[in-house]
């Protein structure tokens, strides 16, 4: 998606535009720089989602169990959902309610995402030929696909299990839900438009050894059916600029905080002269560790 990200944000207005830009001194003008995921990437993963998993009854026989729902996250990294959606258990299908809850830490290909998602039927829908009422509790332990050939998902951890969690349903009783017979092999796609691909524009001003400005740091992410995967959409994170070129360091040290409000993002760059792009950079961005 890095070219898409590319092509569309070369159209928004003057602040962002990305244009050639040598620093040989202290920079001024527009600065701008690309990561995917095959260098650095940045997750945002807000979206709908499809969850399958086992059921374990009685005996050792299993059956599945299918959800969907929508997640959001903050900027500082949680994840948050709640609403209504229909849950296949075995050969039925009843409406549950739901919320959701998660954090989102380390960063790039090793990002990991930590999710609680709670289950309930009000039981006017029929289990095993009755209406019955059921509860389901279930946490998700997941990590991003390192692999970059694959399309982008959730995986198994490298230790421990991807899914713990447990159904009750009333009249039945209690079954545990396990990720299936290879835990190594349990998935989750992310939603289309969701690649870790992310920009940073910058326009500064030099005077003399400082430099100030504005910035915006934008995400790709979730795609929906009225904005097709062709064209993602994206999620714009405004900065201001705060900047000092050293030249006893032949360096320029660029400080990004957001805009307005109490954001946890952050971002350090150092260029060095004659770079477009910055040789280190550190921070945080949606709750992810940027480091380079």
């Amino acid at each position: 998606m890095m070219n898409s990200l590319k092509t569309r944000l070369l159209l928004v207005p003057a602040l962002f535009l990305s244009l050639p830009l040598v620093l040989a001194q202290a920079p001024s003008g527009p600065v701008s720089f690309y990561f995917d995921r095959a260098t650095y990437p940045v997750w945002d993963f807000s979206g709908p989602y499809t969850f399958s998993q086992k059921i374990v009854g009685a005996g050792g026989s299993t059956m599945n169990m299918v959800f969907q729902l929508g997640l959001t996250q903050d900027l500082s990294g949680s994840l948050h959902g709640r609403g209504t959606t229909m849950v296949a258990i075995g050969k039925d299908v009843v409406s549950a309610n739901f919320t959701a809850s998660g954090s989102v830490s380390l960063g790039g290909n090793s990002t990991r995402v930590i999710l609680n998602v709670n289950l309930a039927g009000d039981g006017l829908d029929l289990i095993g030929g009755q209406p019955r009422k059921f509860t389901s509790s279930l946490t998700y332990n997941l990590r991003v696909d390192p692999n970059i050939d694959n399309t982008p998902s959730l995986i198994a951890p490298v230790t421990g299990v991807p899914i713990k969690g447990s159904l009750q349903v009333s009249g039945i009783g209690s079954s545990t839900i396990v990720s299936g017979v290879d835990p190594a092999a349990f998935s989750i796609a992310l939603p289309p438009g969701v690649d870790g691909a992310w920009a940073c524009f910058m326009n500064v001003v030099s005077i003399g050894e400082r430099i100030n400005g504005t910035a915006a740091i934008v995400v790709d992410s979730y795609a929906s059916a009225q904005n097709a995967i062709s064209s993602p959409t994206t999620r714009i994170m405004a900065a201001s600029v705060s900047a000092k070129y050293s030249q006893a360091k032949n360096q320029t040290q660029a400080v990004l905080n957001p805009l307005a409000g109490s954001s946890p993002m952050s971002l350090q760059l150092y260029f060095i002269s004659g770079a477009a792009q910055p040789g280190q950079m550190s921070g945080k961005i949606l709750g992810q560790t940027v480091k380079q």
